[in-house]
């Protein structure tokens, strides 16, 4: 296992930026989030991108070797790209005036734009909702995240790992030894994003995310590396 590339490190820390800006939003927002579902969190993670660099394994097996890492630069640049226009959109939408507002309208209702994924299981009556914003994950409203919460956040925050984890795996990379540091970091960046979470309570911090470009620049810069 390649535990010391550094490319390997770079990436697992890009992908579990996503999981510091959750940890801040639960910690000022008094959201408990107990050890067992911030492990389980790190599972998710862990598995989508077995799953993901498995299939990517598969693709590159088809393609020329240095088709397949070219394919996989371009991939963690358009990644990267995206990933800063969201962060554009996300940050430029917001506006202190209509915080109230926002926060009453999700309690009321979901906006389209919050749910990545819906599943009707009509023979037991349930809808299980996938949200892309982190505190509509305390689905029970109790304060606290629970077992079946943080399996339905983790998955959450692994949808985006799809997209790398194939690239990266045209670029060659450990699978055994991105997965598990992805599944590591994703845990610990919770913790990490809790810890200010709960010292600070001025929600306009919410909106002043320091490391919001930063997935989006390091998955450029590790697609750029790769033409140098």
């Amino acid at each position: 296992m390649d535990f010391f590339n550094l490319t390997i490190w770079w990436l697992a820390i890009a992908l579990s930026i996503d999981s510091f800006g959750a940890g801040i939003t639960y910690g000022m927002r008094k959201i408990r989030f107990p050890i067992l579902p911030i492990l389980i969190v790190g599972i998710c993670s862990s598995i989508v991108m077995v799953l993901a660099m498995t299939f990517g394994n598969w693709l590159a097996s088809k393609v020329p070797a240095n088709t397949g890492s070219f394919l996989g630069a371009i991939i963690l640049i358009i990644l990267g790209i995206k990933a800063m226009l969201q962060s554009y959109i996300q940050n430029k939408g917001k506006d202190s005036k209509i915080e109230e507002k926002i926060e009453k309208r999700d309690e009321n209702v979901t906006n389209s734009m919050d749910t990545k994924w819906k599943w009707h299981i009509k023979s037991l009556g349930l809808i299980i909702e996938i949200y892309k914003k982190p505190v509509m994950a305390d689905i029970d409203k109790s304060g606290s995240i629970s077992i079946l919460e943080s399996l339905i956040l983790g998955i959450a925050l692994s949808l985006d790992d799809i997209g790398a984890g194939i690239g990266a795996a045209f670029m060659g990379l450990d699978i055994t030894a991105l997965s598990i540091l992805n599944g590591i970091t994703s845990s610990i960046f919770i913790v990490f994003g809790l810890i200010p979470g709960f010292f600070f309570s001025n929600k306009n911090l919410e909106k002043n995310k320091v490391f919001a470009y930063m997935p989006g620049i390091i998955l450029i810069l590790m697609g750029l590396n790769k033409f140098i």
